[in-house]
Formats: C-alpha cells, structure tokens, sequence
C-alpha cells in the first residue's frame, strides 16, 4: 500500500515535458487558403532539408525543382508531393533552372547543364543532344507553338519541343524571365523590361532598382516583381507602371494576388527568411504558395 502511494505520489509531481519551440528554419514551401492572412507548409514528400527553386502549373499538375533533391510533382486533387520518373541526373548532380511544359511535353532548365526534356508528362526524362551549352537556363516558356529558353546569353528557341535549339542573333544580354502573352513574348533582363517582336527585343523606357525575381500574368496585367519588392505592370509588354505603394502590408487588399502585391501586400510567414534565401508567391487552384528558394 505504502508503495503505491509513493508511486502516485512521484507520477503527480513529475516535470511535464517542455514545450516544442516553433521551427525557425524556413520551410520550402508555403500554403495559404485564405489570401495570405495565415500560412501553413506545404511539404508533405518532400525531403525534410529541400529548399525550393521554381514552380510550374500545367494543367492542374504542379512541379517544383529543388536545390539538391530533383524535380517533384503533385496532382490535382493530391496532397502529397513525389518525384518525377526517370533519366534526369542523381538528385545533386545539378542544379534545376526553369521549366515549362505543354500537353505531355514538359522541360527542365539547368545551371550550365543544357535542358531535359519529357515527352510523356514526366515519367521519363532525355537529354537531347543539340542543346543549350555553356549558358544557364533561366527561364522557358511555350509560346506560339514553340519553346524559348531564357539564358545568361539571350535567347534560345526550339521548333521541335525541344530536340534542338538554336540562339536568336540579339545583343547579348541576361535574360532572367520569359512570359508568354496574346501581344508577344514579354523579355525581363536584369534590370530592363520589353517584348520580343520578330526576332528582336524592344525595350521599355523603364529601369527597375534590383534584379527581376518574378514575372506572372492576371487578367489584363502581367506584373514583375523585383528582389527588393519593387512592383510593375504592364498591358501591352511596351508601356509600364511602377506601383506607388511600398511593400508594407501583410493585409491582402484583393483576392487577386497582382492586385494584392501592386497594394503593398507582403507575405508574413510563419519564419523569417533570412538572406540569401529569396522568396516568389504564386497564385493556384489550391490558394497562395510562396517557394523558399536557396539563393546564391
């Protein structure tokens, strides 16, 4: 009897467990379902120590390229992310860019390592032989019924899906985004903004501050947004704006992300980021999702 009463006595008095301290290391991927007032990850399946690079939306289908675990992909309808199927490099080996896709062709850019394609939605990946070499690809877009290719050297383009590239005659520039859009590919170098008409570029009368980090379309508009949060638009791809209100709010103004940002809006995460990692926001079916990109 004296035995159980110490055993009780002890259970009542022991140390309760110490509560879990919020991560403070960055996720990779952000997920919020009610316009960017509360965010909540979205990494299920993928490794716990990715960081993110870019994503793509192509018929409900999401794909992300990470720094160092490969390309992963999610249905619509899924929760869960999985890598795509063979024939890309061991996950490490190199560093994913870009992508873009259509139909059943999708394509993945690189650091210095040329483009892969798939021809069957990711299942299985080459590596043509006719590529782009010696430049890192930036950007790839589908537009007009063939593919571009964004690089540290101009622009590539490929009229068989991407089996041979070959580079526009354009002055030599940094090409970081390619956009495609009804009134002509949309060209974002480092620090310029134009639209390419036939095979040249016309550029805008307009310079931003820092780097572009993101170019994406809304209804009439296509924004660019800068590292430093600067905010542009444009109808047309010649004639742009500069958004008058600094970054300053985490109060999305619109269900529209564009609008949202062109007002000022900044996502507040649930962990700072801090330098140099680098974030992009985007705007799908499943609701806003910001990507932790690894930086430099």
């Amino acid at each position: 009897m004296i035995h159980l009463l110490t055993l009780l006595l002890l259970a009542s008095f022991s140390p309760e467990k110490p509560a879990t301290d919020p991560p403070t290391t960055p996720a990779a991927l952000y997920l919020s379902q009610d316009q960017g007032a509360a965010w909540t990850t979205f990494t299920d399946g993928l490794p716990s120590d990715a960081a993110g690079g870019g994503l793509l939306e192509a018929d409900g289908r999401l794909y992300l390229t990470t720094s160092q675990h490969g390309i992963f992909y999610m249905d619509a309808g899924d929760c869960e992310w999985r890598p795509v199927g063979p024939g890309l490099p061991q996950p490490g080996a190199v560093m994913y860019t870009a992508m873009a896709a259509y139909g059943e062709v999708v394509l993945a850019g690189t650091f210095q390592q040329g483009i892969y394609v798939s021809t069957d939605g990711g299942q299985h990946w080459r590596r043509p032989l006719f590529n782009v070499t010696q430049n890192s690809v930036r950007s790839l877009v589908h537009h007009d019924g063939l593919f571009y290719a964004g690089t540290d050297n101009g622009i590539y383009r490929s009229f068989d899906a991407g089996g041979t590239w070959t580079k526009l005659d354009l002055e030599p520039v940094l090409v970081y985004e390619l956009l495609s859009r009804p009134e002509g590919l949309i060209v974002a170098s480092q620090n310029k903004l134009g639209r390419l008409v036939g095979d040249e570029v016309v550029w805008a009368d307009i310079m931003t501050r820092t780097a572009v980090n993101q170019v994406f379309p809304e209804g009439e508009y296509v924004y660019v947004v800068t590292s430093s949060k600067e905010v542009f638009r444009t109808i047309d791809g010649v004639s742009w704006e500069a958004s008058p209100v600094a970054a300053s709010t985490t109060v999305a103004a619109s269900e529209r992300l564009g609008e949202s940002l062109w007002a000022g809006y900044r996502p507040a995460l649930p962990v700072d980021v801090p330098a140099p990692r680098t974030t992009r926001i985007y705007a799908d079916e499943r609701g806003w999702v910001v990507v932790v990109r690894s930086g430099c």
